[in-house]
């Protein structure tokens, strides 16, 4: 079996922000989960937790839904449309 390199330190810059509270972004607006709670994600190849995202309630997936719906969204992107998006935040 291959041994996995050494990763790198994690830069201060990239801990700084790691260390803010994370968000959902609906409505356009960086917003708090109504229910608090976080997942975390974890570097497979060290099984270090590297970082925690927000675990979206339901209630919060209804609110950016209904935003979506409202401003005419709803089923404008496709899976790679979606992506590229994302990947652009």
């Amino acid at each position: 079996m291959a041994s996995i390199a050494a990763q790198p330190a994690v830069s201060e810059t990239v801990q700084r922000f790691l260390r803010q509270e994370p968000k959902l972004l609906i409505d356009g607006q960086w917003v708090s989960s109504s229910g608090g709670a976080r997942i975390a994600s974890y570097d497979p190849s060290t099984g270090r937790e590297i970082a925690s995202v927000v675990d979206a309630t339901t209630r919060d997936v209804e609110r950016a839904v209904c935003v979506g719906r409202e401003q005419g969204l709803e089923g404008l992107l496709n899976y790679t449309e979606t992506k590229s998006v994302i990947v652009a935040l």
